[in-house]
């Protein structure tokens, strides 16, 4: 084994035990790392341990000659890429040039380069745990500069259409629902996170705070606690892209095009739509909604344009780990048509836009200015009503909206009753 690996291992070790996560963030932060790292003595019985250690949680297969050791290929600052089933994933791995595996947890990280881009990528696989434990251990062990979630997820927003790309501004968690008696819904208080000083919140809307916990000396005597706020834990209910992601991501015009025929599912539609890349609302949850006016209730509260699984998990690792993060979805189906889907098409084009972003991201970017509102495409359905969660949804028995409570862009307080369905209004079709 490689001393630097060796010594790195031992790193990890001293890391996990005094509580640092986020190794990457240490090496990014350390100028004099390597001079620490020389200057780090470990004895025998001591590299005995992390080689144990290397073999039960790191293994590393270099896959070209004159191959960097495990140190280098952990330091080197790279692009994450998370991907989530086995055909989002292909259409990545084929524009990497991978040089080696790294295998940790059973994950397998494919590190090496796009153009010339140092790239590491993995396969989470479905749901957003899944995705958020694959991109905490990627932000752990990698030196990662900025992340991209690429894969598919299905529209609904009447104005995006199968084949388009989402790109998210946003990433919203349509599965935090608190439907209470009296027929109506609000947030269920938000997503806690745990925040540190390389946290990454920015313009991610919050709606409170944890409280103060419990100390060795009051722990006994604590019972439901003071009730004092802490800042160091934190209810979102919305997680921002970084803005210069989104923005370069959403600049890949050749999105290309595609038959009605196979838009819609109707074989005997002729001619074809082109496709667009549109900033967006993600809209995450462990739960895959079809009918329409299911969707419209859900929307009603937290206004989605995509529905997807795992983006929420991705952002909200990166988030906390400080890691600048854009998700990237190609639309593989739309509500208004369930008997029409493209996975493999979306998967494609979605790989296409994660490539082109990697190719054209300017090293002299601050990747950490979240994205804000105004970012949002004005067909986005969040620009469209004005607000991205809402803080009140009453609905009849029937499933019908009744009433909308919002705060508003200028921190106003709206109500609308009897709105329109969210979104109600057909497909358009025209470009």
């Amino acid at each position: 084994m490689h001393e630097t690996s060796k010594i790195l291992i031992g790193i990890l070790l001293v890391l996990a035990v005094s509580g640092f996560s986020g190794t990457a963030y240490y090496f990014q932060q350390n100028n004099s790392a390597n001079k620490e790292l020389q200057s780090l003595e470990l004895s025998n019985s001591k590299l005995s341990e992390i080689d144990s250690y290397l073999t039960a949680k790191i293994n590393y297969t270099p896959l070209i000659e004159d191959s960097p050791s495990l140190y280098q290929v952990l330091t080197t600052p790279r692009v994450g890429i998370v991907d989530i089933t086995a055909y989002e994933q292909a259409p990545v791995l084929a524009a990497i040039n991978v040089t080696g595996i790294v295998t940790i947890n059973g994950f397998k990280y494919y590190v090496g380069a796009i153009s010339g881009h140092q790239v590491v990528d993995v396969r989470a696989g479905e749901k957003d745990s899944s995705a958020e434990l694959a991109t905490a251990t990627m932000d752990n062990y990698f030196n990662i500069t900025y992340a991209v979630l690429s894969g598919i997820g299905g529209s609904r927003n009447p104005y995006i259409n199968t084949g388009d790309v989402a790109i998210g501004a946003f990433v919203i968690n349509k599965g935090s629902i608190h439907f209470h008696n009296g027929n109506y819904e609000t947030p269920y208080g938000g997503d806690e996170m745990v925040i540190t000083q390389r946290s990454l919140l920015g313009n991610s809307l919050i709606t409170g705070y944890g409280e103060v916990g419990p100390t060795i000396s009051n722990a006994s005597t604590y019972g439901y606690g003071p009730g004092t706020p802490s800042k160091d834990y934190v209810y979102v209910v919305a997680l921002a892209a970084s803005e210069e992601l989104v923005k370069v991501a959403s600049s890949f015009s050749a999105v290309g095009s595609i038959p009605l025929s196979d838009l819609t599912g109707i074989q005997n539609l002729t001619g074809s739509v082109n496709n667009k890349a549109v900033i967006s609302v993600i809209s995450s949850g462990g739960f895959w909604t079809d009918p329409v006016y299911l969707n419209a209730e859900q929307n009603a509260l937290y206004q989605g344009d995509v529905g997807e699984n795992e983006g929420w998990g991705f952002a909200f690792a990166n988030a906390q780990y400080g890691v600048p993060w854009v998700i990237i979805r190609g639309i593989s189906n739309s509500h208004f048509y369930p008997n029409s889907f493209h996975g493999v098409l979306a998967a494609e084009r979605a790989a296409e836009v994660a490539v082109y972003l990697i190719e054209h991201v300017n090293s002299t970017l601050d990747l950490r200015q979240t994205a804000d509102f105004s970012n949002l495409s004005p067909i986005s359905e969040a620009r469209v009503h004005g607000y991205i969660v809402a803080n009140r949804v009453y609905f009849n028995s029937s499933g019908n909206i009744t009433e909308v409570q919002y705060t508003n862009q200028l921190g106003q307080q709206v109500t609308v009753y009897n709105p329109k369905e969210y979104p109600a209004t057909l497909p358009q079709l025209n470009d």
